[in-house]
């Protein structure tokens, strides 16, 4: 079955295919779905959150992709470092978010969803990277600190 097509011929039913088939993923997962103001993952509680202004949407689909690639993800390569600079920071940051976005793509194509919703789903990746990155640049250093809390290796696997 293909899923989505393009965003402006998608109906309701080809929505709610996919979003019923990334709910018996979370479930697999043993993850929670919640909506709220904003999307997250939040791995302490295993609750996916999802944007309620987005619900049955596309957005909805490629954000409860990224947040599903976040509970996936291994920890960071740069966990390994003694030193947590802010930089370091920042960038482990920077890579939870990148894998977490390569993972939701994966997971689209494990579960036959993906097809036409790449481009919609690089496209949607890049406004979120930028945005992201740019914020991340000018955050302070509590900002930093309190974001990089989310990212420590607490249920994540090891890598390698």
């Amino acid at each position: 079955m293909q899923c989505l097509s393009v965003m402006l011929r998608l109906n309701k039913m080809q929505i709610l295919r996919c979003l019923n088939k990334l709910n018996r993923y979370a479930k697999k997962l043993g993850l929670e779905i919640e909506y709220s103001d904003t999307f997250a993952y939040l791995p302490q509680e295993s609750i996916i959150l999802l944007n309620k202004d987005n619900k049955h949407s596309l957005k909805e689909i490629i954000y409860y992709l990224h947040e599903l690639g976040h509970a996936i993800q291994t920890d960071s390569y740069f966990h390994k470092l003694k030193s947590k600079s802010l930089d370091t920071k920042r960038s482990i940051i920077l890579e939870q978010e990148y894998t977490a976005w390569v993972n939701g793509i994966s997971i689209a194509q494990e579960l036959h969803i993906l097809d036409d919703i790449h481009e919609s789903y690089i496209r949607e990746w890049v406004s979120a990277w930028s945005e992201y990155a740019s914020w991340l640049h000018k955050a302070d250093h509590k900002q930093v600190n309190t974001l990089y809390d989310s990212y420590k290796a607490e249920g994540r696997p090891p890598i390698g």
